[in-house]
């Protein structure tokens, strides 16, 4: 005898048993894959992105400065904290009082248009903007306001930074810094 072939019982009960198993293993793989992908698109569906814009514009015999921060986000930012650092002293984040303890003599060169806050909760919405601070002086003055501010001129940097945590509606928390002008988290 060349050899014995032992016969195979297939028993279609099983196989369909298996067959169900493994589809129901498989379909169970793809739901937590796709419940993974629908919960991180609704995160950045409502993620925040807080920028800073420093400007100037000038017309005729008039110079403004503006400085301001924007939601150009997808979500509201929520404020967790937000200071002014300047000189190695932290001040909370109210232009108003931080320009009239540090640069009293300010006001002789121009006018202070708009000072805005931001305290911890403060809410900025998507394409929100702040405007911080708002200065217009005479361009006659602009010498004078730099060397006052200490502000050099290559760089176009205040001499301040502005600190400002915030987080979205999930709490997801970021840390925007203006002398380095970047976004990066702090927590997830």
């Amino acid at each position: 005898m060349i050899g014995r072939l032992k016969k195979i019982k297939i028993n279609t009960d099983r196989v369909l048993g298996l067959s169900a198993m493994l589809v129901s293993f498989l379909s169970l793989i793809f739901f937590i894959y796709q419940t993974n992908i629908m919960r991180d698109q609704s995160r950045l569906s409502v993620k925040p992105r807080l920028v800073f814009n420093t400007w100037v514009q000038t017309n005729d015999s008039i110079v403004t400065f503006n400085f301001a921060v924007q939601n150009k986000g997808l979500g509201p930012a929520i404020i967790k904290e937000a200071t002014i650092i300047h000189e190695s002293a932290i001040f909370p984040l109210n232009f108003d009082f931080f320009m009239d303890y540090n640069f009293p003599k300010l006001g002789e060169y121009g006018n202070q248009l708009t000072t805005t806050s931001l305290n911890g909760e403060d809410i900025i919405s998507v394409g929100e903007v702040y405007e911080l601070i708002v200065f217009q002086a005479n361009v006659k003055d602009l010498a004078a306001i730099n060397d006052y501010l200490k502000l050099n001129d290559s760089d176009y940097l205040l001499p301040w930074d502005v600190k400002i945590i915030y987080e979205s509606l999930y709490e997801e928390e970021w840390n925007l810094n203006y002398q380095k002008n970047q976004n990066r988290i702090v927590k997830e």
